[in-house]
């Protein structure tokens, strides 16, 4: 199920601070809420796709933060999870945003 990898990802996450776990919580909630399921993951590569699908939904619904650390975890499952460009993409996105938001 999609909640027990979020719930297992969620205890990885407090090494990247408030910043991330915040942002991915509400993820995390609105999958709840939703009554988004799938079935239990068996290995690396299918923890990495799932995050990376959990990411893609972080992303259309704007919430860039928890993309950034879904997609981050998935390559963390495995390198090969094919996200990378899409990464650096949303971080540069992301950075950008943060410092425009700052100077107003």
């Amino acid at each position: 199920m999609v909640l027990e990898l979020v719930g297992d990802v969620d205890h990885q996450l407090h090494k990247y601070g408030a910043r991330i776990v915040d942002p991915y919580r509400d993820l995390q909630n609105a999958l709840r809420a939703s009554g988004f399921r799938a079935d239990a993951l068996r290995d690396r590569r299918s923890r990495a796709a799932q995050l990376r699908r959990i990411g893609a939904l972080a992303e259309a619904r704007g919430n860039l933060a928890g993309a950034i650390a879904c997609y981050d975890l998935a390559l963390r499952s495995s390198p090969s999870a094919g996200c990378w460009r899409r990464l650096d993409r949303l971080k540069d996105l992301h950075d950008s945003a943060t410092r425009i938001l700052r100077q107003t």
